[in-house]
């Protein structure tokens, strides 16, 4: 089975496209979109779906047991080296993919 590889940016409007990836040689412009309909994006908002519904860069609500205080904590879905991990958002921890149960709750491009 052959995997499709998804990605996301925001574009001028600041609204989310999905689609497949696509780079101008000449000049650092990036697209995203579906066969002839692909939009011009921020490449700094740009994010890979990495599995499931999380895409990098996704803030990721912990599950109650991860929590270590009553208000909760949120983390963010990183790539490192290769593998996919949840970093606090207060830095206090480190996760990795099979924590990633939570609910995606916003990006870091949304803030």
């Amino acid at each position: 089975m052959k995997r499709e590889i998804k990605f996301r940016g925001k574009n001028k409007n600041n609204v989310w496209v999905y689609g497949h990836l696509s780079y101008s040689d000449n000049e650092d412009i990036y697209y995203i979109g579906v066969e002839e309909l692909k939009m011009q994006v921020n490449p700094n908002t740009v994010g890979q779906l990495l599995f499931d519904d999380f895409y990098e860069g996704d803030l990721v609500l912990l599950p109650n047991y991860l929590q270590p205080t009553k208000g909760g904590r949120t983390a963010c879905v990183e790539v490192n080296n290769g593998f996919i991990k949840l970093v606090a958002t207060d830095n206090q921890a480190k996760y990795g993919r099979g924590h990633l149960y939570g609910k995606a709750i916003g990006n870091i491009h949304e803030q």
